[in-house]
């Protein structure tokens, strides 16, 4: 017997590949008009048991540290060599080839030697948008040419 969800609906039904009972069309249709395989209480007990057999997972976001004034006196006034082994710019380093997923934002080169490539120089204060991450080959291009393709 075949329980429909519109009244007046007279059709066959079509089984649960879950439960293998026979529903009504309607229970089997999105309202976008795509067809499903599982009716709807089985489809709401499969997505509670994947919740529960895997709690998401939340991400826990590195808190930002908030330079102290004098300690961005400080990093202005090292040499740039020096500052590049300042713990401030490699935990930024860290986060731009992480954001960048470990590849060179010109050639999506990965497994590579990476380089992150100050745009403007904001030593201790930069954004994401002031450096990019680049590949050895991409740099040393760049450095060469003042551009990031072969002068013609």
């Amino acid at each position: 017997m075949i329980t429909h969800l519109i009244q007046g609906c007279d059709c066959t039904g079509q089984p649960c590949r879950s439960c293998h009972e026979l529903r009504c069309i309607q229970a089997y249709t999105t309202r976008y008009g795509r067809q499903l395989k599982r009716c709807k209480p089985c489809r709401d007990a499969k997505r509670e048991q994947r919740r529960q057999a895997s709690p998401r997972q939340t991400r826990t976001r590195e808190p930002r540290t908030k330079i102290t004034p004098e300690r961005l006196q400080e990093l202005r006034a090292m040499p740039y060599p020096e500052y590049l082994r300042q713990p401030e710019w490699q935990a930024h380093r860290k986060k731009l080839i992480r954001f960048a997923r470990a590849r060179c934002q010109v050639c999506n080169a990965g497994n590579v030697l990476l380089n992150v490539h100050h745009r403007v120089y904001n030593l201790g204060e930069e954004h994401l948008s002031d450096t990019i991450v680049l590949c050895q080959p991409c740099h040393e291009l760049f450095h060469t040419h003042r551009k990031l393709s072969k002068a013609n």
